[in-house]
C-alpha cells in the first residue's frame, strides 16, 4: 500500500493487501496465515520520492493459493517544518555595514545547512527595523519559516567629533568667541542636513602670557 513519512523521521510500517481471491473469497476466510514481507528503496530525501514499496510473499500461506508479488505501490517523504528565531539585540551604528543576521532554528540545524540570508525592513535612520526571512532557505526538505514572534534590527547614532577652531588674540585683550566644527558625518550629511539644534561648548585652559600659549581646548559637545 502506499505509504509517507515526513523528512527526517522514521519509517512507518509498510503493509499490503492481496489481490486475486476466487469465488468469495477473500483475506478474511481463505485460511492465510502469516505475513507479507514489504520494503522500499533506499533514500531518504524528498526530492527522491517517491520511493518504490515492493511486498514480497513473506511467510503467507493458504490452502488453495499460492502468493507471488504484485503490483508496487508509492512511498513518499514529504518536507519537514524549520522554524528560525532571529537573534535579539542584533544592530548597527548608524552610517556602518549590517552585518550579517544571526539565527536559530528549532530544528538542530547548523548555520552551513542554510542558504540565503535573513533580510530586515529598509531604511537607514536611527530606530528599529523588522528581520523578516530574506532569501533564508534549509533546502528542498524543509519548510523554512520565521518565528512568530517579532525580533527588530536597531540601528544606534553615530558620534561626531566636536573639533576646536584655533583661535587667537592680541596679549591683554578680551578673548575673541571660540568655535568648533563637526566631523564623522555619514553618508551625504553635513552639518546643514542633519537636524543638529544646540551650540557646543568651547573653552580653553587659563593662560594670559604669550609664553604660555596656545592654551585652548575644546569641550565635547552635550549630545
Amino acid at each position: 500500500m502506499a505509504n509517507s513519512k515526513v523528512f527526517g523521521t522514521l519509517d512507518p510500517a509498510l503493509s499490503a493487501t492481496l489481490s486475486g481471491f476466487q469465488f468469495s473469497d477473500d483475506s478474511t476466510n481463505s485460511g492465510i496465515t502469516g505475513s507479507a514481507s514489504c520494503s522500499r528503496t533506499a533514500g531518504e530525501t524528498v526530492l527522491g520520492s517517491p520511493y518504490t514499496i515492493t511486498c514480497a510473499p513473506g511467510t503467507l500461506s493458504a490452502a488453495n493459493y499460492v502468493f507471488a508479488t504484485g503490483t508496487t505501490a508509492a512511498f513518499t517523504i514529504t518536507v519537514a517544518t524549520v522554524t528560525v528565531t532571529p537573534n535579539s539585540a542584533q544592530s548597527k551604528v548608524y552610517g556602518a555595514v549590517d552585518p550579517g543576521l544571526t539565527f536559530t532554528n528549532d530544528a538542530g540545524l547548523s548555520p552551513a545547512d542554510f542558504s540565503g540570508s535573513l533580510a530586515r525592513a529598509t531604511g537607514e535612520n536611527v530606530g528599529t527595523y523588522a528581520i523578516n526571512l530574506g532569501t533564508l532557505s534549509a533546502g528542498s526538505n524543509y519548510t523554512t519559516v520565521l518565528d512568530a514572534t517579532p525580533v527588530t534590527f536597531g540601528i544606534t547614532p553615530a558620534t561626531l567629533a566636536v573639533n576646536a577652531v584655533a583661535n587667537s588674540k592680541v596679549f591683554g585683550t578680551l578673548d575673541p568667541a571660540l568655535s568648533a566644527t563637526l566631523s564623522g558625518f555619514q553618508f551625504s550629511d553635513d552639518s546643514t542636513n542633519s537636524g543638529i539644534t544646540g551650540s557646543a561648548s568651547c573653552s580653553r585652559t587659563a593662560g594670559e602670557t604669550v609664553l604660555g600659549s596656545p592654551t585652548r581646548s575644546p569641550a565635547p559637545r552635550a549630545p
